[in-house]
């Protein structure tokens, strides 16, 4: 798979929501996008080591567990959703990939093969 480009890079960085929850990093998109001019080098250069297959340190792909409650008070685990809080860099990554699949599989899926609507 080819690096992908420091402006491929900036339309991901740029179409997330403002407000995301951070990860375990504590940087949410906002600053990704407030200091692009910044840290834009230094942010492409390690998403471009990723598509290498270079080995990322562990820090990036770590996730936080944090249960959010479904009753008023909650008493069992039942009562709780679990949702992940990914570091911004991490799904900085994984949505170049799903940008890049999405333009990708109507032309090697076709129609027929849609398993779902």
């Amino acid at each position: 798979m080819r690096n992908p480009s420091e402006e491929e890079i900036k339309e991901v960085v740029m179409s997330m929501k403002k407000n995301s929850m951070p990860g375990v990093d504590d940087f949410n998109s906002n600053f990704f996008q407030h200091c692009w001019q910044i840290i834009k080098a230094d942010l492409v250069a390690a998403v471009q080591s990723f598509f290498r297959g270079e080995q990322l340190p562990r820090g990036v792909t770590s996730t936080a567990l944090a249960l959010i409650p479904k009753a008023e008070s909650p008493r069992k685990w039942e009562q709780y959703k679990p949702i992940n809080l990914c570091t911004v860099f991490n799904k900085i990554m994984t949505k170049v990939i799903n940008c890049r699949l999405t333009k990708l599989l109507p032309r090697i899926i076709s129609e027929e093969q849609g398993g779902f609507d």
